[in-house]
């Protein structure tokens, strides 16, 4: 008889113990769940190959929407020009004797824009025509959410066209509503003028709809200048100042500069 009650003691003991083992679980579970905090999803672009731990950090610089829109650019290539390691660097379509063939390229550091890798959403765009350089005329500056700039070398990791470095381009997937922008550009002296124009809209959320269309246009148009139609550039002469001395400076053969 005692040893029943011993054991019947012992049985209500331990589930006594288990029921009060499975509140403080359940609390503790309530109580994680009330502490954590929901974030947005964050995207991260990278590599799965490995790398050495003796490494450090590479120079990359990221310009955001807002970044992008405090430049007052309007297109890519001009705000490439913003950046002081591609600064006078990335070959415009519109350069005088440029020879570009109508397309704006980025080069990092001036070693030529066969050696800069221009990615979208972190993978590779097709070349312009027979080339191997990559037209930024042709992204939309009003779709980009970020880009991103590894001005170092990467030709270990991406290739021979990455040895002065990257320019990642990342666009805009989350747009639900339709922003259209506009922007005129008039030249004191005259000639030059330019203007632009954009639509940027989407629908469908990834999370819920299992996906997202975002559309965007640009069109962007300028007027010839051409050098007769400033003074300083008619005759191939230029007086500038420097350390109080008067200096002219000729530009083309003397045989054939007009006074």
């Amino acid at each position: 008889m005692l040893n029943n009650k011993v054991s019947k003691a012992v049985r209500l003991a331990i589930a006594f113990g288990a029921v009060s083992t499975a509140a403080f679980s359940a609390s503790s579970f309530a109580a994680e769940d009330e502490g954590v905090e929901k974030v947005e999803r964050i995207e991260v672009t990278g590599s799965a190959i490995k790398r050495t731990d003796l490494e450090g950090a590479l120079p990359v610089t990221v310009l955001s929407t807002a970044d992008i829109e405090r430049t007052g650019v309007d297109n890519v290539a001009d705000l490439m020009q913003q950046l002081p390691s591609m600064q006078g660097f990335t070959t415009p379509s519109d350069s005088v004797g440029g020879g570009g063939g109508g397309i704006a390229t980025a080069s990092i550091h001036d070693l030529g824009a066969q050696y800069t890798l221009v990615l979208l959403n972190g993978r590779r765009l097709a070349p312009r025509g027979s080339g191997s350089t990559i037209d930024l005329n042709s992204i939309p500056l009003s779709a980009i959410k970020r880009v991103e700039v590894l001005k170092d070398g990467a030709g270990a990791l991406y290739g021979s066209d990455a040895i002065a470095g990257v320019v990642n381009f990342i666009l805009k997937d989350d747009v639900d509503e339709t922003t259209i922008t506009g922007r005129v550009s008039k030249t004191q002296e005259g000639g030059g003028d330019s203007w632009n124009g954009s639509i940027t809209t989407g629908f469908g959320d990834f999370d819920k709809d299992g996906f997202s269309v975002v559309l965007s246009y640009s069109h962007d148009e300028k007027d010839r200048l051409a050098a007769v139609d400033r003074d300083f550039a008619k005759t191939g002469i230029i007086e500038f100042e420097n350390n109080n001395r008067n200096l002219y400076f000729f530009n083309g053969s003397p045989r054939i500069i007009l006074l």
